[in-house]
């Protein structure tokens, strides 16, 4: 998404820390657990709901609670069980990134593909998580709970957001975008302090348990106002731009710049120009909406699916693939057309690959594929679909992500030139690599579609239910 706006000094707070901060957590949720093991209390209300907050970061030494004076707190929940004749017994509930708060928001970048890492999910441990004074801006009484209803939190609610899939909504993010002249949010953020506010919704809209007479929940949120939102295609012309001020924001995290370095570079982001929503409505692109209403491709997709999966009708018609020459009737008693004569028409293949939105994105504006790929798979036939479809149902995988299959209809003497240069098999499938790590055909194959010898249709999308 492309973001027109002004940037708060929060924002640039978090930013210009130091890059111990930063790191992404490799052994987040280490000491998690599912379901606390709360003790029966025969339906009299037992267990104590509190929220807390802390200033953000302050488990780091070099940074404390300096965050405070910027209104930047992490928020939390801890559950409290008073046990006749014992110590009270605690966990502690925290909605966050499964890397950190930073490492949601600057992607990795390889080429010009960027790859966020931004799930977030709860993380419940045993205990009150660094201590009761930890918590110093904040410990106060939300619910009170049977154990039974605290129980359904987390046998219920907590594992319908747990157990989504990788890259599958909520994702974190840091930012909300509002417009300038409405108020209207544009990009809704999503941080720790959502995730409370979703337990106590829950607990009052299924559990019928109201919150605490006086008690309100506010939390930190960094807002942009915007003069106006644009969507950003991956892999069309601002593409290149949006590459560029991500590397931008990566340099100026680097650990190896001072304070003062990083301040200088992060003047030449502003005004903020991009704000990565991967929480957006998703749904269908608009050229796929239209193979779906023309009838060229059909849901496939099973009831209450997360995805949408379209495919193709069998005997569609190929977009943009040349109908056969007609030919004129032979003349009675006249020779036999001779092999090879003007009007022959060319054994076709059928060749397979599985795209990114970025190298789909370069082939319908290009008409030929990116070279960005270090092996560029191509599998031939009804195996080489199939093969292509594991990379959609979790069978295999790859990063970025896939979200199309294309098929090639291939001149015959094309695809056994680039499978004499090299080939494999992979899965029960014949296989060739386009790129400069496979048989380096691309030039080849790519001369083959500008000339129109190549023909190609879209015959597969997975996209995330809005």
């Amino acid at each position: 998404m492309s973001i027109f706006s002004r940037c708060s000094l929060a924002t640039w707070a978090l930013l210009l820390l130091s890059c111990d901060a930063q790191q992404p957590s490799k052994d987040w949720c280490a000491t998690g657990i599912e379901v606390p093991d709360f003790k029966e209390d025969g339906g009299t209300p037992s267990v104590e709901v509190f929220v807390v907050q802390s200033p953000l970061f302050s488990t780091n030494p070099h940074i404390g609670k300096k965050l405070a004076w910027l209104n930047l707190y992490h928020t939390a929940m801890v559950f409290r069980q008073e046990v006749t004749g014992a110590e009270p017994r605690n966990w502690t509930v925290e909605f966050d990134s499964v890397t950190n708060v930073l490492g949601a928001i600057l992607p990795k970048i390889q080429n010009e593909t960027l790859t966020w890492n931004n799930d977030a999910r709860y993380c419940v441990t045993p205990g009150i998580l660094w201590g009761e004074a930890h918590w110093s801006k904040m410990f106060d009484l939300a619910l009170e709970l049977t154990s039974a209803q605290a129980r359904q939190i987390f046998t219920e609610f907590v594992p319908s957001v747990n157990r989504t899939s990788h890259h599958s909504r909520p994702l974190y993010q840091l930012w909300r975008v509002v417009s300038r002249e409405s108020e209207e949010t544009l990009v809704k953020d999503i941080t720790c302090g959502d995730g409370i506010n979703w337990i106590l919704h829950f607990a009052s809209s299924q559990l019928g348990v109201r919150v605490k007479a006086g008690f309100e929940l506010k939390f930190t949120s960094i807002v942009f106002h915007a003069d106006r939102l644009d969507q950003v295609d991956v892999g069309g012309e601002q593409w290149p731009d949006v590459v560029k001020y991500f590397r931008g924001m990566i340099h100026v995290t680097a650990s190896q710049q001072t304070a003062l370095e990083r301040l200088l570079d992060m003047l030449l982001l502003l005004p903020v120009h991009y704000v990565y929503d991967g929480n957006a409505k998703a749904g269908l692109w608009a050229h796929e909406k239209a193979l779906l209403e023309s009838g060229l491709l059909t849901e496939v997709s099973h009831r209450g699916a997360s995805s949408i999966l379209l495919q193709l009708v069998l005997q569609a018609p190929c977009l943009g693939c040349l109908e056969p020459p007609s030919l004129p009737p032979e003349e009675e008693g006249g020779p036999a057309e001779e092999e090879g004569e003007p009007g022959e028409v060319e054994d076709l293949v059928r060749i397979y690959r599985h795209m990114t939105d970025r190298e789909c994105s370069f082939l319908r504006e290009c008409g030929t594929l990116p070279n960005t790929q270090p092996y560029q798979t191509i599998v031939e036939g009804d195996e080489g679909f199939e093969y292509c479809k594991k990379y959609f149902c979790g069978k295999k995988k790859v990063s970025p992500p896939v979200s199309s299959i294309v098929e090639f209809m291939c001149p015959r003497v094309l695809v056994d030139r680039l499978f004499a240069m090299q080939w494999k098999i992979e899965d029960g499938a014949r296989s060739h690599g386009l790129g400069d790590k496979g048989g380096k055909g691309l030039p080849l194959f790519n001369e083959a579609l500008e000339s129109g010898a190549i023909s190609w249709r879209i015959v597969f999308v997975k996209r995330p239910r809005k």
